[in-house]
This record gives structure tokens, C-alpha cells and sequence, in this order.
């Protein structure tokens, strides 16, 4: 099972997208959006675009920042539902404590009390299909903890509000003339 975990290694140089680091950036940084999203068709360069967005926040605002591949985004599915004890431990840094007082149950309940307010950027990648049942969860970390963001990934909206989305087109071919 996969787990959260530190961003991938950003390959050298991103092509093509600086008006688009640019503005998922900006929207972290800056205007302190909370929930980002970045929808596409498979292949379009989302993954590499939310690597480039989550090195650059967690340079430039020194929040920490976790990774939640898709393989993983299906433990998020309801609120009421526990967080499992593996994706938790797993989270650098986190020690897992008692559930918040009056607050969510079990392991979710844990990660959110352990998180409170603390800076953090959240990203969730490689999800098909929109919502897949993960928005519960999301929304249920993001009401609970004021200091996470969330950059999520995926081929269509999770519709929740608040959210901001940028629909990323695919890059245009060179001519064909050229080398």
C-alpha cells in the first residue's frame, strides 16, 4: 500500500509550463488558496507540474509538504471512516496523538489533531475521474486543520467549495520544420 510521502525528485527543468507554476505559485503563495487543482487528460503533465509546485511552496514558505498518490487518495473516502494507522505513521514528521476532543474519529481524528494549524501543503496526484470519493476526506482535513493546502491532481474537478481549478491544456507541437 502506498503512503504519504515527501514530493518525487523534480527531473531538471520543467518545459513549457512557467505561466502555470507561475499561477498555481502565486495561488498557494500569495493568495493563500487553500484547494488548488489542476485538471487534465492522462499525460498532459500534471504530475510534473504539481512536483514543480510543491518544491517551489515548500522552498519559499518552509511549509512541509506530503505526497498522496492516487494508489493512496482512496483512503481519504469519507470522513466518518478511520484514516488508516500505516498512512498516518507513515507522514514524515507526525507522531500520531489523541483524537481531537469533540472532533473526527480514529486515525483521521489523530492526523487531524496532530496537524492543527501547522503549515502544510497537501498534494494528491494521479486521481481518474474526478471526485473518486476522496472529497469527504479532504474537505473533512481542510475544515479541521487552518494552516493545510491542498494541490490536487486529477482529470476533472472535486467540486468542492472554494476550490480553484486550472484546466491544463496539452503543449503544442513545434512545426514540423523545425529540429
Amino acid at each position: 500500500a502506498s503512503a504519504l510521502q515527501p514530493p518525487p525528485p523534480a527531473p531538471d527543468g520543467i518545459i513549457g509550463r512557467s505561466e502555470e507554476t507561475r499561477l498555481l505559485t502565486t495561488r498557494l503563495l500569495e493568495d493563500r488558496q487553500r484547494l488548488v487543482t489542476v485538471t487534465g487528460v492522462g499525460g498532459v503533465g500534471k504530475t510534473r507540474l504539481a512536483i514543480e509546485a510543491a518544491r517551489l511552496v515548500g522552498r519559499q514558505a518552509g511549509a512541509r509538504v506530503a505526497w498522496l498518490p492516487a494508489a493512496g487518495a482512496a483512503e481519504l473516502r469519507t470522513a466518518g471512516q478511520p484514516w488508516p494507522r500505516y498512512r498516518a505513521e507513515s507522514w514524515p514528521g507526525v507522531r500520531l496523538g489523541p483524537a481531537p476532543a469533540g472532533g473526527s474519529d480514529g486515525e483521521l481524528g489523530r492526523l487531524i489533531g496532530q496537524i492543527g494549524d501547522e503549515p502544510m501543503l497537501l498534494v494528491v496526484d494521479g486521481v481518474t475521474g474526478g471526485r473518486d470519493g476522496i472529497a469527504d476526506g479532504l474537505a473533512e482535513l481542510m475544515r479541521n486543520c487552518p494552516g493545510l493546502s491542498v494541490l490536487y491532481a486529477g482529470t476533472s474537478p472535486l467540486e468542492l467549495p472554494g476550490e480553484w481549478v486550472l484546466p491544463l491544456p496539452p503543449l503544442e507541437l513545434p512545426p514540423a520544420s523545425a529540429e
